[in-house]
């Protein structure tokens, strides 16, 4: 029978596997399965240890001496929290800089309750998405995380039944342990030396180390694809996975040996390969269980405003404000403008990476109205 065996991880689950129309099965033999599966009369018992999918190959033989085998699939789920959103990622999603008492180190994931996967929760609560007193949401999202950091660095923020003593798991241990409805992702700048872009270019200080920039996609590809192939195989969850918006500037600041329209073009390009490789990625797996969303096309034309403050503080060496300044953007001032701001920006003045509200609107609206036509196609996600 081609029906999965689905059972809750530390419970167990007894299922009939095959039928026979002119006899009954005498004999279940398992060839190759995993720990926790065993015979049960004439059917499969199942108790995952942990959330996993796996296939068992079964040997079945009838009273009539006949023997046919065939696949099982498994599933071990935790129960979870079937109608919750749990947002993944770096400072983006997690609302960095929409707070400004973050600036003072109270949050070093600098998360925000206005940030855009809290917005988009909000709206789909509203629109009757989740049934009524049943949406949950939990912000994983932390500044700073590389693709990596989702399943090697320990945050908070998770699901308060699920929390250990240390208070602390992985983003995607707190995401299997959920078992939620929806995973937002947002993640790879960080990866690509998007903080710090001088360290992209070679000595000359105005090429860019495309080498170095080919090893930094690799691991982007490689861990993404990782993390995706976990949740997929580990919860029931629909995957929602974002590429960036570009935050550079018509006319940026760039770096001092790679200025305006210099440092732009290298900018342009590091993002375009991030996002490239996000895509890539993303459309690689099954479309109902793993939707691309664009961010960067319909930011084009907003990116960075004039930074906030005087340019020379926010570069440093301009005493102690200039260089309490600048230890907070001085490794992201070169995509601010230089000059006078070109055009509407949705960027951030402070910081002229992460989105300002307007921003954060716009990032809400697309991603919400990705999931409202994903759920138009397929009602049951």
């Amino acid at each position: 029978l081609p029906t999965p065996i689905r059972a809750t991880v530390g419970d167990s689950t007894s299922q009939v596997i095959a039928t026979d129309v002119d006899s009954s099965i005498a004999e279940i033999r398992i060839v190759d399965g995993p720990e926790g599966l065993t015979v049960d009369g004439d059917q499969l018992r199942y108790v995952p240890l942990t959330a996993q999918s796996e296939v068992a190959r079964v040997e079945v033989t009838d009273t009539q001496g006949l023997t046919t085998s065939g696949d099982v699939t498994l599933l071990g789920r935790f129960p979870g929290h079937p109608q919750a959103l749990v947002a993944m990622g770096d400072s983006v999603p997690a609302g960095h800089g929409l707070d400004l008492l973050d600036y003072l180190g109270g949050d070093l994931c600098w998360r925000s309750s206005n940030s855009f996967p809290r917005r988009v929760f909000d709206m789909l609560n509203a629109e009757g998405v989740f049934p009524a007193g049943q949406g949950e949401f939990a912000l994983l999202a932390c500044s700073g995380a590389d693709v990596d950091d989702l399943y090697e660095r320990e945050v908070s923020g998770g699901f308060s039944d699920i929390t250990p003593a240390s208070g602390t798991r992985s983003q995607l241990d707190w995401t299997v342990r959920s078992n939620p409805r929806f995973v937002t992702i947002t993640i790879g700048a960080n990866d690509t030396g998007f903080v710090g872009p001088d360290q992209l270019f070679l000595d000359d200080g105005v090429t860019l180390d495309r080498p170095q920039v080919d090893r930094r996609m690799a691991v982007i590809e490689a861990d993404l694809t990782f993390v995706l192939d976990e949740i997929l195989a580990k919860t029931d969850a629909t995957i929602f996975i974002t590429n960036y918006y570009n935050p550079t500037a018509e006319s940026p600041q760039g770096i001092p040996t790679c200025r305006r329209e210099c440092f732009k073009v290298k900018a342009d390009e590091v993002l375009g390969r991030m996002n490239d490789v996000i895509e890539h990625v993303a459309v690689g797996f099954d479309p109902d269980r793993v939707v691309f969303v664009d961010f960067e096309t319909p930011f084009v034309g907003k990116g960075a405003p004039n930074g906030l403050g005087p340019d020379g503080f926010r570069e440093g060496g301009f005493g102690v404000i200039g260089d309490l300044l600048a230890g907070q953007v001085e490794d992201v001032h070169p995509y601010c403008a230089r000059g006078e701001t070109v055009g509407a920006s949705w960027v951030s003045a402070v910081d002229c990476v992460h989105p300002d509200e307007r921003g954060t609107a716009e990032l809400a609206a697309i991603l919400v109205n990705a999931i409202r036509s994903h759920l138009a196609a397929n009602p049951s996600a």
